[in-house]
């Protein structure tokens, strides 16, 4: 019997056809990349697997054959041998409080000790990073057979990465785990996994990234200053913060999970209010959030873009955005049936629409490759005058900016880019 079987998979919605014919075989104890580009259907699948998709989404029309373990999709979820942990975790929680969620599953003495962090916190406290974290490790320690993983290494540091997939690869070995990975940075995972499947796209939904003809041009104009500034909820998770964004820069601030990277971002942005020191910003701001598909307000892709392309300053048309994006496929998609890939890059788009002239944007790997991502990045600077931002667990970003600014402890050093 195979721990997960699909044959002919088709995955349609509101006339879009999403998955095509797809195949899939995979054995128990394996551990299995799935990759693709943006847009190819890899997280619709993943859903299919798990049953989310069509018991909990019921518009989406699926046709084909999935088995789990022998069992229909819903059956292994009843059964208990099936966790998903998704690229979005931050819907997928039923208590406010880390340390109820835990007791739902299992009790503290079964993970890992290096796993374990404060769990008596708020689930809204927690960047994306430590909920992926948390969530992927109770899945992992769960009694599950089968294990669905969507962007782990959008979300995990390196460190955690390591430590999570070396104890994944020994619970597959003793225990028959079978685990499949949604990801786009094979390099990062293919020590760890059996084989790596291709999914490609049947449709280009979305385009390569133009790369911006305008030369960048840094000015002097300070747009961004923090002035030694603490942040944090109930207690400082950094203290005596200083930095500053001029024009034109590419400002990168990385750090691993849980150092308070998200609760920066949010405070500079005035989503969170400092606990003490000042933050001078000379310009409007437009914050990009982990999760970005949770603010839009309109019903087509094309409507969202004309509303935020209204009310910003029209440095460029709504034409030149949506060609330099490279979203001319899904202008007529529904905001919320986006993948997160595209749900990124369409905040990108609507930061630029905007007019801003500064973008914060807080782990933009999400969803995109490594060349989406550095492409998008550059594509931000094409007035040659707007300042980027960048809040990431990875360096990547290091190879575009003019600054970088390292957390470590509860401080925040400016590195050699």
């Amino acid at each position: 019997m195979k721990a997960v079987e699909v044959r002919n998979l088709v995955v349609e919605i509101n006339g879009y056809t999403i998955i095509n014919n797809f195949n899939l075989n995979v054995n128990k104890g394996e551990i299995v990349l799935i990759t693709g580009p943006t847009g190819s259907g890899k997280t619709t699948l993943l859903k299919v697997i798990a049953g989310i998709i069509p018991y909990l989404y019921s518009k989406y029309n699926v046709e084909g054959v999935i088995r789990v373990l022998g069992l229909e999709p819903r059956q292994a979820v009843e059964k208990g041998l099936i966790a998903y942990v998704p690229q979005d975790p931050i819907a997928y929680n039923i208590s406010p409080w880390i340390i109820s969620e835990q007791n739902l599953v299992s009790p503290i003495n079964s993970y890992p000790p290096r796993f374990i962090g404060d769990l008596n916190v708020r689930v809204d406290q927690l960047s994306l990073g430590q909920l992926y974290k948390f969530i992927s490790t109770m899945a992992l320690n769960g009694n599950v057979k089968v294990l669905l993983l969507d962007e782990p290494t959008s979300h995990l540091d390196s460190e955690s990465l390591e430590n999570f997939m070396k104890h994944a690869r020994r619970l597959a070995r003793i225990q028959k785990l079978t685990i499949l990975l949604v990801d786009h940075r094979v390099k990062l995972l293919e020590s760890y996994t059996d084989y790596t499947i291709y999914m490609p796209s049947h449709r280009n939904s979305v385009q390569t990234p133009r790369q911006p003809h305008v030369p960048r041009r840094s000015g002097n104009k300070v747009l961004l200053e923090v002035v030694d500034v603490s942040v944090g909820y109930s207690r400082p998770l950094l203290d005596n913060v200083n930095l500053t964004v001029k024009e034109g820069e590419v400002v990168l601030v990385y750090g691993r999970n849980g150092v308070g990277k998200t609760t920066l971002a949010k405070t500079i942005a005035g989503i969170l209010k400092p606990l003490k020191g000042e933050v001078k910003i000379n310009g409007r701001l437009f914050y990009i959030p982990q999760s970005p598909i949770y603010w839009f307000s309109h019903r087509t892709v094309r409507e969202e873009l004309r509303f935020y392309h209204a009310i910003g300053d029209r440095r460029l048309s709504l034409e030149q955005i949506v060609e330099t994006i490279g979203i001319e496929e899904i202008l007529e998609k529904h905001t919320y049936t986006l993948s997160i890939g595209e749900a990124r890059l369409l905040s990108i788009a609507l930061a630029m629409a905007s007019g801003a002239d500064i973008i914060i944007l807080d782990e933009p790997l999400i969803g995109l490759d490594d060349y989406e991502s550095l492409r998008l990045v550059n594509t931000l600077l094409y007035t040659g005058k707007r300042s980027v931002l960048v809040f990431s667990h990875s360096k990547l970003f290091s190879r575009v900016a003019d600054k970088v600014y390292e957390i470590r402890g509860r401080k925040i050093i400016e590195a050699t880019s």
